[in-house]
């Protein structure tokens, strides 16, 4: 059999050129490999699965269910589960490592089995990090009989021990790192990454360990290697910039033990991350004064509702095309929106004005309920006027007219929590021309 070494693709007839990706690396295959570590002889020797009541396994599930330290982490994964294989994504230097050096060492703490594998950093450089982040909370000479590291970037070097000692948690830096004896293609490619994920899914599914495995992203913003990977493992979660250097955001895209699409907020500190739940009110710190162009709207990031503050800035274009600037939603949704206000609210004409729209906080916004206060701000912009102590919650039709989006209880709850007094939904307004109603009288 033949094989690409870039992305895996493989044939039973020799080809130059893969077929799939246009690499020229290919190579033979000649091994046969197991998914046991040692192929039974006779039936006998086959180790037998018996099934076990579903009430038991949750029941099960819970008990052993492992929590990181931080709320923000557990809210959004779930906790961690034995048998779970957790892959974590980041760009570099969002400080994936110094999340999980820190969670290790809380484990530690708490006397679980706890190992941390580097396939990139020296043991120099894992004291000093462990050495600033125990700083005056943790003996690290105590902890020698808990955390485990090493240093080493060949698999095979280390799941022989791992496989002995049977420990609680498994930390793997980074898996683009790592390289495996039974694949010949370059550390890091595609091949790769995924036999090595494949023997430390292996062993954690084997063992009963938590195993978190640490990747980098590529530039669309997805854990670098095959999809299969992510096939592989029970949840991918990913650590983002936030609006400020210190921000990070944490959100899931795949979890088999959780809500999918649940985000969290961190607080980098030079001691460590830390739980900033709270965090988003800071955006909303203006909500109480009547501002041109900005308007707050409630999204929903998986079961977690959260404020946002919309900004709109106009300004008279030069050129024959006016600019559309945007920040945090699609494009394609400001247009759109742009269409609806002009078509159906009087007095508001945007073909001669350059727009700059902007979600504040660096959320990505995919939700349709923020429609109305992006509309909101729109208008208030082209008006020069504000609505403080306001919320906008709701989707904009074609037509103009607004609808009940998903969650709309929880969303409006959460608005009184942070003290808006006063809501406009489907309920006030049934459609956009209302808005313009809404601003008669406010000053700037």
């Amino acid at each position: 059999m033949y094989r690409c070494r870039s992305c895996g693709y493989t044939s039973l007839k020799w080809f130059g050129r893969c077929q799939n990706c246009g690499s020229w690396e290919i190579e033979e295959i000649t091994e046969e490999r197991s998914l046991l570590k040692t192929k039974p002889k006779t039936s006998s020797q086959i180790k037998k699965v018996i099934p076990r009541g579903v009430s038991k396994l949750k029941k099960t599930v819970d008990k052993t269910r492992i929590f990181s330290g931080l709320n923000e982490v557990d809210n959004v994964v779930g906790g961690f589960i034995p048998y779970g294989v957790y892959l974590f994504g980041g760009e570099p230097g969002v400080g994936k490592s110094t999340l999980f050096m820190q969670i290790a060492l809380d484990l530690a703490a708490r006397e679980k089995q706890v190992f941390y594998i580097s396939s990139e950093e020296s043991e120099s450089q894992l004291l000093s990090r462990f050495e600033r982040l125990a700083k005056e909370r943790y003996d690290l000479t105590k902890l020698d009989k808990y955390l485990k590291v090493a240093c080493t970037n060949v698999v095979e070097e280390i799941l022989g021990v791992l496989y002995e000692k049977t420990p609680t948690f498994c930390v793997f830096d980074s898996i683009q790192g790592f390289t495996t004896l039974t694949s010949s293609g370059v550390i890091g490619g595609v091949s790769q990454a995924r036999e090595v994920v494949f023997k430390l899914t292996e062993f954690i599914k084997r063992t009963g360990a938590v195993g978190i495995l640490i990747g980098q992203v590529t530039k669309t913003g997805e854990v670098s290697g095959p999809k299969l990977v992510e096939h592989m493992v029970d949840v991918v979660a990913y650590i983002e910039q936030g609006a400020t250097t210190s921000l990070r955001l944490i959100r899931t895209t795949k979890n088999r033990y959780h809500e999918v699409g649940n985000i969290g907020f961190l607080e980098m500190t030079p001691s460590g991350f830390k739980d900033a739940r709270d965090v988003y009110e800071n955006w909303l710190k203006d909500k109480d004064k009547p501002l041109a162009g900005v308007a707050y709207g409630v999204i929903m990031f998986g079961v977690r509702p959260i404020v946002v503050q919309v900004q709109a800035l106009l300004v008279d274009t030069r050129f024959p095309n006016p600019k559309r600037v945007v920040e945090g939603i699609s494009r394609n949704k400001l247009e759109v929106l742009l269409a609806i206000l002009q078509q159906h609210v009087r007095g508001v004409d945007f073909s001669y004005k350059d727009v700059f729209l902007k979600v504040l906080g660096g959320v990505n916004v995919k939700d349709p309920g923020i429609d109305l206060a992006v509309a909101a701000a729109l208008i208030g912009a082209y008006k020069g006027i504000g609505y403080p102590k306001t919320v906008f919650i709701g989707e904009v039709g074609l037509l103009g007219n607004i609808t009940q989006t998903t969650a709309h209880k929880e969303r409006i709850k959460e608005a009184k929590n942070l003290s808006f007094q006063k809501i406009i939904d489907f309920q006030k307004i049934s459609h956009v021309s209302a808005l313009a109603d809404l601003f008669k009288g406010l000053k700037k």
